[in-house]
């Protein structure tokens, strides 16, 4: 049978799904424009903000940030790097440069997904042309509308600083020593090899899921380079052993021994967690695909296949490919079964759910090759590009006529912005500020916010002053109780 794909008008459709993308993102960070500090941040950023107020030092408060990641270190645990950017947050410098967290998150995890993704289905998968970057934007738009949680990705500081940055930085990694195998000048693999590098001590550094997936990548990676390009074997090891140095530095640090005879946290054993991580992958799987998930994947079908189609790829092991992708995403539940006895934890579900879609987009183009490979099969289109912009204006309509306006999150951030929620829960957010910053008040009584924006999912202060939040509070202003009061 001949194959009839043909997409004339895709250079005009990836123009489309790039302005979509960037429309969806405004009202993400425009309602960052309200965020403001919670949970940890106070903890992480108590003895910088002091260093700086008493100072008036930079330079006196990053030092600081070095002595509390080298605390947290030897008596918690080993995100040293992690740890320091955390603690030198610039809301502690200056309290209304919150709204700069979307904009970090955003604006590194986006681009190194968009790279990743795009080394994935051109080198890797050897496919090329405007299909790959219309179906790494439609990807990219898709994820930050069905975040598993877009408060802790997006606005909470410590908890973008501890998953998004170093997940980042592991897909920086991977498209740069990808980038560093297919080079054919040895000046610019060199270069892409230094990148990889640092990037992969950041990613080993930083959390134990990202860390543990930087290891397997990066090891898979190497051995891949030894059978089929030899001659570029150092450009695969050198970031693999960065990446393994940083990690042991990470894993072996005395505070996590300490945190783990502390902290009365009981996990499960070593293989009972990776057995059981099998099986939360499968639930998670399911979970992160409803319907508006299928209809997009759906939808990316046909360019799927025209990229699949145009490769000089063989796509020989259909069956190895999907069982190693499920095997990459299932470890990435192990840590926390091993650590703590439990999966799903929001601030480590979003990156777990970028990889799951990346691995489903390589592994859909992976078949379809296989698939095109096949004198028997072809995909029979004479439409062009008709069925994905038809499948697609679908999805659109599902994410405008939601009836519940928080289930997508630009969605929420637009319904917040128009109903005032956002500016009223800075007003009131503010208020407490001054409380907390006039001397003369040393036991502080605040009242619940009257409006907050969905998206701002986080648990405020409690009627007890012995919470862990208002203790952290009360310490970072040097009260001597804040408390939550009723309405007045």
């Amino acid at each position: 049978m001949r194959e009839r794909i043909k997409m004339k008008n895709i250079k005009k459709l990836t123009v489309m799904a790039g302005l979509l993308f960037a429309a969806s993102l405004l009202p993400l960070l425009l309602l960052g424009r309200y965020n403001v500090m919670c949970y940890d941040d106070y903890l992480f950023g108590a003895g910088v903000r002091d260093t700086f107020l008493s100072t008036g030092s930079v330079t006196e408060a990053l030092m600081e940030g070095v002595k509390h990641a080298n605390s947290r270190y030897m008596q918690w645990q080993g995100y040293w790097i992690i740890t320091f950017l955390s603690a030198v947050y610039p809301a502690n410098f200056h309290y209304q440069l919150a709204f700069i967290v979307p904009i970090i998150s955003i604006g590194l995890f986006a681009p190194a997904v968009f790279c990743a993704g795009k080394c994935l289905l051109t080198k890797w998968l050897g496919g090329s042309g405007k299909e790959v970057t219309f179906a790494l934007l439609i990807l990219l738009f898709l994820f930050y509308q069905v975040m598993d949680s877009p408060f802790e990705g997006l606005y909470w500081y410590n908890g973008m600083m501890t998953y998004m940055i170093p997940q980042a930085c592991l897909f920086f990694a991977a498209a740069s020593v990808t980038k560093a195998l297919w080079a054919e000048k040895k000046g610019t693999a060199a270069g892409f090899c230094v990148i990889a590098s640092l990037c992969a001590v950041f990613s080993a550094e930083g959390n134990f899921i990202t860390a543990l997936q930087t290891e397997i990548l990066l090891l898979l990676i190497v051995v891949y380079t030894g059978v089929k390009k030899r001659k570029k074997l150092p450009a695969a090891v050198i970031p693999w052993l960065f990446g393994t140095i940083s990690f042991l530095f990470n894993i072996l640090a005395p505070g996590n021994a300490v945190r783990s005879a502390t902290d009365g946290v009981t996990g499960n054993s070593p293989v009972k967690a990776v057995i059981l991580s099998f099986y939360h992958a499968i639930i998670y799987m399911i979970q992160w695909t409803p319907a508006i998930v299928l209809l997009v994947f759906l939808a990316l079908l046909p360019v799927l296949w025209q990229i699949a189609k145009k490769s000089q790829h063989s796509f020989r092991y259909p069956l190895w490919v999907t069982l190693g992708a499920y095997c990459l995403l299932s470890a990435m539940f192990t840590p926390t079964l091993y650590a703590v006895g439990e999966a799903g934890q929001p601030r480590t579900n979003n990156i777990i759910q970028m990889v799951y879609y990346l691995c489903l987009l390589g592994v859909i183009t992976y078949w379809l090759g296989w698939a095109s490979h096949q004198k028997a099969v072809a995909f029979r289109s004479e439409k062009g590009e008709l069925p994905t912009v038809a499948v697609l204006l679908i999805v659109f309509v599902i994410w405008g006529m939601t009836m519940d306006k928080n289930t997508y999150t630009s969605i929420s951030a637009l319904r917040s912005l128009v109903k005032g929620e956002g500016a009223v829960f800075y007003e009131e957010s503010m208020e407490r500020y001054a409380l907390y910053m006039d001397e003369e008040i040393q036991d502080v009584v605040l009242k619940p916010y009257s409006q907050k924006p969905a998206l701002f999912a986080f648990e405020d202060l409690s009627t007890e002053p012995g919470n862990w939040v208002n203790m952290a509070v009360r310490a970072y202003y040097h009260k001597t109780s804040v408390v939550m009061g009723g309405k007045e």
